[in-house]
């Protein structure tokens, strides 16, 4: 059971335990030693992952951080179309959470850091696309919209899509702030 499993990391660090993992229906028996971690007077043990970086050359990392990108752009347009059909947002973070796991990242290593920075950069650039009046996608929309009608759309029906669309975006903020306020206080 997961609760035990952690409850016996946490009574025994710097031990070393045994776990039984499957891979490809074989299961295979490992030596693990756990973690060290100072929780007030106590010490308890932690079992995590370590964030390596393979050595590339110059062109292989060039190459690995495109095809990252890429698939980034990819996963976050994917999790976009379903806030709209599932409508799950327990998946995404509001500012508080960006803030909360930006800080994390930076205590865990310049790498980790950096990574996150640039997968919060790469959320940026495909959200700054969406036809959205406060975005550049949006005012693409727009020009193209006078394009095919000829003539400007009149000052005051911009100013009312810009006033909505910022109301909804700060709707949305606060709702994920909520959101990230519950988290870090239940979990």
């Amino acid at each position: 059971h997961p609760t035990n499993f952690l409850t016996y990391i946490k009574e025994h660090p710097g031990a070393t335990i045994e776990l039984t993992l499957e891979r490809e229906g074989t299961q295979i028996t490992i030596p693990v030693t756990l973690g060290e971690q100072e929780m007030g007077e106590k010490k308890i043990g932690q079992l995590g992952v370590d964030f390596t970086m393979p050595k590339r050359t110059f062109l292989s990392s060039l190459q690995a951080a495109i095809t990252a990108v890429n698939n980034w752009a990819v996963d976050i347009f994917k999790s976009i179309g379903q806030l709209f059909t599932k409508r799950d947002f327990k998946q995404m973070a509001g500012p508080l959470m960006i803030v909360s796991m930006t800080m994390k990242s930076a205590q865990s290593g310049l790498a980790i850091f950096l990574l996150l920075l640039a997968f919060i950069s790469v959320n940026l650039a495909v959200l700054n696309i969406f036809p959205l009046p406060i975005f550049d996608g949006g005012q693409v929309l727009f020009y193209t919209i006078e394009a095919i009608i000829g003539r400007p759309l009149p000052t005051k029906v911009r100013e009312y899509i810009h006033i909505a669309c910022w109301i909804l975006l700060l709707v949305l903020i606060v709702a994920m702030s909520i959101q990230d306020i519950m988290r870090m206080i239940f979990g």
